[in-house]
């Protein structure tokens, strides 16, 4: 958590690969993430953006673009979009998996922006990544399925390693740890509670 411009989206960034550090390094596991191939990248990492990109195709590409090979395993691609609640819109289509969303070739359906951020989510289900990460993921969300959202989150924390940004600080209870950014470092650290206690940054916000 942090402040605008406090460096949340760049540490993402970082991690992922998109920027270079410019100092040290960033390490997964004891290796070094400049030396993953892009492959191995995407296969280890799962990432849903905020300022997300709306890919005007088919619901099962939309889907597989989180693991190629999986695009012909419907059972996959539909838990992942059980996942992001979207499951029931999804089924109404003409089509199912393979109806065409997006009308920039002048057929398909549109979206909300609430669903094509689900079906971004729905992505990162069905990737099968180990390191998941989660950059403001429920702005475009009303209340209920933001509530779903951390829901899921929450049980897949069980058997894979999360980073969720948010500014909505309600989320942070289901965190294990917060890191609290400013300036571009990390400012505190800790559990809710002893962020709390300490009375600084992250109790001022909240």
């Amino acid at each position: 958590v942090g402040v605008n411009g406090a460096g949340k989206s760049t540490i993402i960034k970082l991690i992922l690969g998109l920027y270079a550090p410019t100092e040290g390094k960033i390490t997964i596991n004891g290796k070094e993430v400049s030396l993953l191939s892009p492959t191995d990248r995407c296969r280890l990492i799962s990432v849903v953006f905020q300022d997300y990109t709306k890919y005007h195709m088919k619901i099962r590409e939309n889907l597989a673009f989180g693991n190629l090979r999986q695009i012909n395993e419907d059972q996959v691609l539909m838990n992942g979009i059980e996942q992001s609640g979207l499951k029931e819109a999804i089924e109404q289509l003409e089509g199912g998996l393979d109806h065409r969303i997006g009308v920039e070739c002048g057929e398909g359906s549109n979206l909300s922006e609430g669903q094509w951020q689900k079906l971004n989510l729905g992505r990162m289900y069905s990737s099968h990544a180990n390191l998941l990460l989660l950059d403001e993921p429920t702005a475009a969300m009303d209340a209920k399925a933001e509530s779903e959202l951390y829901h899921h989150f929450l049980k897949l924390s069980d058997v894979k390693s999360c980073i969720l940004i948010s500014h909505r600080l309600g989320s942070t209870r289901i965190c294990n740890r917060i890191l609290v950014l400013a300036n571009g470092r990390i400012a505190e650290t800790g559990s809710l509670e002893d962020l709390m206690k300490a009375g600084g940054i992250y109790a001022e916000m909240f």
